[in-house]
């Protein structure tokens, strides 16, 4: 279900990107790699979200089972990176990272992203996490009267 998700994720993603541009730019495939040592690192799952720095419009792109690949459109980017280390999904303590102004073009090759846990307490990692982890399993709620 998890791939299947993913997948479903990735194409909507696509598509909404084809779909807001006049001049329809060329879609490439973003490879989101790791060293084997990074990639058990991150056993609970990561997210990418990318982000158009112009209208602020993002979407996040989870990356839970291998290969790691985002569609992105050619331009300018914002790209935010959150992975938990597990043990199971968005689960475990959190590394995160972004590169800001991110020009994707035909000569890009590689976007080098310098993660760290101590980045995750500011904006937008903190609310990238939230998504994940704030989803309640239950709720108590205190039923005694109110008021006189």
């Amino acid at each position: 279900m998890g791939r299947i998700s993913n997948l479903f994720s990735i194409a909507l993603f696509t598509l909404f990107l084809l779909g807001c541009s006049a001049n329809k730019p060329a879609s490439r495939s973003l490879v989101v790699s790791f060293t084997a040592q990074e990639a058990n690192a991150f056993a609970g799952g990561a997210i990418v979200r990318v982000e158009n720095p112009s209208t602020g419009i993002y979407s996040d792109i989870e990356l839970s089972s291998s290969p790691y690949s985002v569609s992105i459109a050619d331009g300018t980017w914002n790209i935010y990176f959150v992975g938990f280390s597990g043990p199971g999904d968005w689960q475990g303590a959190t590394n995160c990272g972004g590169s800001t102004g991110v020009n994707l073009a035909s000569s890009t090759t590689a976007i080098n992203i310098l993660i760290a846990p101590a980045i995750c307490a500011g904006a937008p990692y903190s609310t990238i996490i939230a998504k994940k982890i704030g989803v309640w399993d239950q709720s108590l709620w205190n039923q005694t009267k109110w008021g006189p």
